[in-house]
């Protein structure tokens, strides 16, 4: 089983969706993407997406100046306090009233919380699980309307809040005896930030009543414009391209998660994408067009159409990529690439969902409506086995829904399945929040994967509130719950009927294709929130030095002197403290070198990179830190190349300290080298002097 703990590794092709931005240091940024959280790293670039889900679309952020704590609130209250240095949830929590800001204060002991009218101060809460985490430290009142924004002194003492009521107050954190909150007045909108001039002992309000049009970026990163439709993996399995409803086809990079390029020039939204061998992406558009891009020179160099104008929902090419098919509603167009032309048109009677050919090309399988697989043996013809996912697939019931989600298994079906690498297992996915592995052989239920928790979306529950459905409505949505509030009256004065004309939908959690990477160690899910990429877990090392607090340099000097020194220097990189990790790696035999190179975990291959490129730039003794560069390389170096991006900067720093130190010792080496050999010259020339002198 442990070759399918797929886990989250990040999400593409939506990169924000609503919320605000979070700093957490300098390199790098928090992104809110639908119930979950993006970390962005600006330095390398590369994206990781957290595994923590909230009950619904997350609307605030804030990040702990002092401490890895993060604090989230969704859309119905519901609060997350996350250590993103662990990726751990540690605890949750509901306010009462909507929060429309929440910020830490700048000591990271407080945290402060806009709710309705009201402010509210909390004490932080420890990175120890606690009985009652958190303690309401006081709640400040006098805005007569919702309280939009707050922001903190340096030194915690007072709180500057912004109302829709066009005013500003200052608070007093503790409230002395006497002291009255200021009210400031004068805006004719409502305020929608407020913030302290550092230093100046002023501060600035910002209403809705005009705007300050500037631009200026290090990092641009655009999602599709809607839903994400298709995906297919290149060659390698190091780039994903996607086809969307905005009718753009956006190429991302595996490693990084990072999009490079994107085509604009189909005019409908793109139904499927294949990358084939040679490189060209070939997409397929209900604008009734073919196109290959080429994607070395990231340009559009064939548009193939059929004779009479038909839009195309799939597309696929043969090995050789000079052969296109593209499918219809009716039928499918076949092309000659090179010749660029029509080879033949060919007419299906049934609808097929979804298949896909096992890598000896002896066998397919096929979705149907009806919840079932089907393997076909081509040699034969016949129906080799049917796997019945029906109830593996069901669950999730919609807002519109009569049924429970335990009888609606006649609406719930796969759409798209692929082969594993290895022929042996199948991944399947359809209109449901639900992704399954099969074993081929014998039927068998491997694996199931959930591909949203997110409330926001229709389907994700399993059991709906019935104080919400009846035969007006269903149930009230969560992003509406915000709006109008649950249980709300929304009847017209004076009218019979409830129909206030609003009309609003929500986006049903469903899969529309899943594909497996060339390399069979992750897989890509195409879903209503975007693109989900899950990875298995090979690299994940357990530190448990990391979890204790006994990591003193007095430790690092005991583990050295016992002749520990994998766990010394362990130790020291965490301490982060180089004259530590020079003592550790200095005081290291070179027998022992290799052993302590392979006991360095991925998480501290960049540091411990960094430090052996300053050390070869300035060391005199290079042999010596060259043998631990090269017993370092021969441990890790395939995790290195695997890891791409995340290790770049520090190959170039390490690459660049050799380069030096080489050009440096070039010359020396060649003036020896002609000292040497004018030595050895003269040598030679007196020893012939003296054998000739013997001679005579």
């Amino acid at each position: 089983m442990s070759r399918f703990n797929f886990t989250l590794s990040r999400l593409c092709g939506t990169v924000h969706t609503g919320g605000n931005l979070e700093y957490v240091d300098n390199n790098t940024l928090l992104s809110v993407v639908g119930n979950r959280i993006t970390k962005l790293d600006l330095l390398t670039p590369s994206i990781t997406t957290l595994p923590m889900e909230s009950r619904t679309t997350i609307r605030h952020t804030s990040h702990s100046p002092s401490s890895p704590l993060l604090l989230t609130v969704d859309s119905t209250n519901h609060c997350m306090l996350i250590n993103t240095s662990l990726n751990v949830c540690l605890h949750r929590m509901k306010f009462k009233n909507p929060v429309h800001h929440i910020a830490f204060s700048p000591s990271g002991s407080y945290f402060s919380v806009c709710t309705g009218r009201h402010l509210q101060v909390w004490l932080t809460p420890s990175l120890r699980r606690d009985f009652a985490p958190f303690v309401l430290h006081r709640t400040y009142t006098g805005h007569t309307d919702d309280v939009v924004h707050a922001s903190w002194t340096v030194d915690d003492a007072f709180i500057l809040t912004v109302s829709e009521d066009n005013t500003a107050r200052v608070y007093m954190r503790d409230g002395e005896d006497g002291y009255v909150p200021r009210t400031l007045a004068g805006h004719r909108d409502g305020l929608v930030k407020g913030v302290w001039m550092e230093g100046q002992g002023a501060l600035a309000t910002i209403s809705a009543d005009g705007a300050w049009q500037s631009e200026s970026y290090v990092l641009k990163q655009q999602s599709h414009g809607y839903q994400v439709n298709a995906m297919s993996y290149s060659p390698d399995g190091s780039n994903v391209a996607t086809g969307g409803e905005d009718g753009k086809v956006k190429l991302w990079s595996g490693g990084s998660g990072f999009c490079f390029v994107t085509f604009a020039e189909h005019t409908a939204p793109v139904k499927d994408v294949h990358w084939t061998q040679k490189g060209v992406v070939i997409t397929a558009s209900l604008d009734g067009t073919v196109r290959c891009f080429d994607t070395c020179r990231y340009r559009n160099f064939r548009t193939l159409a059929a004779p009479t104008p038909m839009q195309f929902l799939s597309v696929g090419a043969d090995s050789s990529g000079e052969i296109i098919a593209a499918g219809t509603a009716d039928g499918f167009q076949v092309w000659d690439v090179y010749k660029n032309n029509n080879v033949e048109t060919l007419i299906h009677q049934r609808d097929v969902l979804s298949l896909d050919y096992r890598g000896d090309g002896k066998e397919i399988v096929t979705a149907t409506s009806g919840g079932s697989l089907y393997f076909w043996d081509l040699d034969s013809g016949e129906v080799s086995r049917v796997i019945d996912g029906g109830r593996d697939i069901m669950g999730g019931r919609k807002e519109n829904d009569r049924m429970t989600a335990s009888n609606n298994a006649s609406s719930r079906h796969f759409t798209t399945v692929v082969y594993a690498k290895d022929g042996n297992h199948v991944l399947a996915g359809g209109n449901s929040k639900y992704i399954c592995i099969y074993h081929v052989a014998t039927g068998i239920l491997v694996k199931k994967f959930v591909v949203s928790h997110n409330r926001s979306l229709d389907g994700t529950l399993d059991k709906l509130n019935s104080k919400f459905m009846g035969s007006a409505h269903g149930e009230v949505p969560p992003d509406e719950e915000e709006r109008v509030g649950v249980g709300a009256v929304t009847n017209i004065p004076g009218a019979k009927r409830q129909d206030t004309g609003e009309r609003k939908s929500r986006q049903e959690v469903r899969t529309l294709r899943v594909a497996f990477s060339p390399g069979g160690n992750e897989f890509c899910a195409v879903t209503t929130e975007g693109m989900l990429i899950y990875r298995l877990d090979e690299d994940l090392a357990f530190d448990p030095i990391a979890l204790t607090e006994d990591v003193t340099p007095n430790a690092v000097n005991n583990c050295v002197s016992r002749g520990m020194y994998g766990q010394a220097l362990i130790m020291a990189l965490l301490l982060n403290e180089t004259p530590l990790i020079a003592m550790v790696v200095d005081g290291t035999p070179n027998a022992s070198i290799a052993l302590v190179c392979r006991s360095v975990t991925q998480n501290h291959f960049v540091r411990f990179l960094h430090f052996l490129a300053d050390k070869i730039a300035d060391t005199p003794h290079i042999e010596f830190y060259l043998n631990w560069l090269q017993a370092f390389a021969k441990a890790h170096g395939k995790r290195i190349e695997k890891g791409g991006s995340k290790f770049v900067h520090a190959i170039r720093a390490v690459t660049k300290s050799v380069k030096t130190r080489e050009n440096e010792l070039k010359h020396c080496l060649a003036d020896n080298v002609y000292t040497l050999e004018w030595t050895k010259t003269s040598l030679e020339s007196a020893l012939s002097k003296i054998e000739e002198a013997n001679k005579v």
